[in-house]
This record gives structure tokens, sequence and C-alpha cells, in this order.
């Protein structure tokens, strides 16, 4: 099955479970991504409020210019990746409540290419020139899946033009500001 952006979330859970070992290699190497309405469940999940569950369990970042939360992780040895904060001797502590991100990732075939599929569905915000922006960097440096070039994204070709002009804009005033 070719995957590409428009790939139902439901072809895309089949094929994240379908190879998946539940061996915890995955989680020692970082952590999953949640997204707003996952949240509640979570919290409801480990019978605790949304605010606790954020604060305890989440790292708020930025994405694509989007609001992501992920798993915190826990570091050893000064190394930058470690393990999720919810695996406990290789099981999932969470797991008949994790997030899609988590059930969709992993070591399988298929991993790569549904992570994309997931940024692309969850984080890329076509109408919104800075996301658009970002993506066009990662993808000077990485191949994409059908649906995530920019101009299957931005389809009108001066909007997706007057988009990453804005980069040449910002750096000119960034120079501008530092004389």
């Amino acid at each position: 099955m070719k995957i590409t952006k428009y790939l139902s979330k439901q072809k895309a859970l089949e094929l994240g479970t379908s190879d998946c070992k539940k061996c915890g290699e995955c989680c020692q190497k970082g952590a999953g991504f949640v997204l707003e309405k996952e949240i509640p469940v979570l919290a409801k999940y480990l019978n605790i409020t949304v605010e606790e569950f954020k604060k305890k369990f989440l790292d708020e970042q930025k994405i694509y210019n989007t609001t992501a939360y992920r798993f915190k992780i826990e570091k050893k040895d000064g190394l930058p990746y470690g393990n999720c904060i919810f695996l406990h001797k290789k099981n999932c502590l969470i797991q008949p409540a994790k997030p899609l991100h988590c059930k969709i990732g992993g070591c399988h075939e298929h991993a790569s290419k549904l992570n994309e599929w997931y940024m692309l569905n969850h984080f890329v915000n076509t109408e919104d020139p800075q996301s658009i922006r970002e993506w066009a960097i990662k993808l000077k440096t990485h191949p994409t899946i059908m649906g995530g070039s920019l101009a299957e994204l931005v389809p009108h070709e001066d909007t997706l033009k007057a988009m990453l002009e804005h980069v040449e804009i910002t750096r000119e005033l960034k120079e501008e500001i530092i004389k």
C-alpha cells in the first residue's frame, strides 16, 4: 500500500500496528506526539486533570509553526534522547490509551512514511506562511510522500510564491536590524 498524505487514519493505524513487535525499542530513543484532543483521554485514563497531565507528562514545542505536545523523556548520561516517560521495562504504561503518533510510529518498515503522513496531517498548516516556509526548509534535505510537495500543499502558484518570498523579506529585515 502506498502511503500518501491522503491515506485514511484507519489505514495508517493498520500499517502502523501490523508490524509492531511491541519491543519498546522506539520508546527507548524518544517519545511520541500527543494531539490536543488526545490529552483529555489520556488524563482520564490516568485519573488526573488535564492540567496535571500537561504539567507532569508533556513538553510543549513548535513543529512547523504549530503548537505540539510530546511526552517527556528521561534522559541519561547527558544523551539527547532517552526513554519515554511512560516506558517501564519495555512496556507502555498507557498502552490502551496511547495516542495516534505512538500507534503508527516505531521501527517497522512503514514508520518513516507514516511519520511524514502524521506531520503533514497534523502540524503543517497550509494557511500559515511560516509553517509552509519551515516545511520548505525540511524538503531541501528530506524527501516527502505524495501530497507533501509544496505545489501540492499550496496549489496556487502566486500564493505559494508570496509565502516563500517572505523568507527573503525577513532575511533582509534582519540584516538591516543588525547594521
